[in-house]
């Protein structure tokens, strides 16, 4: 999710036999976030994970999205990207605060 019109539908719509345990969305910034500029979860049918990682690539906080929920879940401090996954699988994964995050160079978003 490299632009805003992407990051701004994100997972909204998909239903739970359109996403598998693994898979996900990235989303990428140009510029690092304020941790008000949370996510919501209007639109999204299913629970979600939003794992918000910081600009050197460590997870700051997971929030635990409902479905259709327009509560901002914000981060806990300035994030450079958030990556998304079905709820419950930051947990199986053994994501937590400080988890480093490996972000491919080619992966950059588009301004």
């Amino acid at each position: 999710m490299d632009n805003d019109s992407k990051r701004e539908e994100g997972m909204m719509f998909l239903k739970d036999k359109d996403v598998a345990a693994n898979q996900g969305m990235i989303f990428i910034f140009p510029a690092p976030q304020q941790a008000s500029n949370g996510f919501w979860m209007h639109n999204t049918l299913i629970p979600l994970d939003i794992i918000y990682v910081s600009p050197n690539k460590t997870v700051l906080n997971v929030q635990h999205g409902k479905p259709k929920n327009d509560t901002n879940l914000p981060s806990t401090d300035t994030y450079g990207s958030v990556i998304e996954l079905k709820g419950g699988e930051a947990e199986k994964l053994g994501i937590v605060h400080g988890t480093k995050v490996e972000i491919p160079s080619t992966v950059a978003a588009i301004e």
